[in-house]
């Protein structure tokens, strides 16, 4: 695993367009940085285990398309069954909304 600076990835992605890469770790101040690189390129992908709000996945599939979204878990230091009940407290919460 890389590590490197929201800022310093796109000299990475841009050298590496034939490789998928992914940026995990990423936190809510740098998703809206790191947001136009989403955009603009197709092979960058976003995996979600530090964007821990339950709307959050949905709001950035409204910005990107669903596919540049990878749900991540931080395994082992998280489990898949917290991401889960996120989904299904969601999930719920919109059903008794709609009600």
């Amino acid at each position: 695993m890389l590590v490197l600076h929201v800022s310093e990835l796109e000299a990475l992605v841009k050298n590496c367009a034939q490789s998928p890469i992914v940026a995990s770790g990423i936190n809510y101040g740098e998703f809206y940085t790191l947001l136009s690189l989403l955009k603009k390129y197709n092979h960058l992908y976003l995996e979600t285990s530090c964007l821990q709000t339950r709307d959050f996945v949905e709001r950035a599939a409204k910005l990107l398309r669903a596919d540049k979204i990878l749900m991540g878990t931080v395994y082992p230091f998280k489990t898949l069954e917290s991401k889960w009940q996120n989904i299904e407290t969601s999930i719920f919460q919109r059903k008794t909304i709609r009600r």
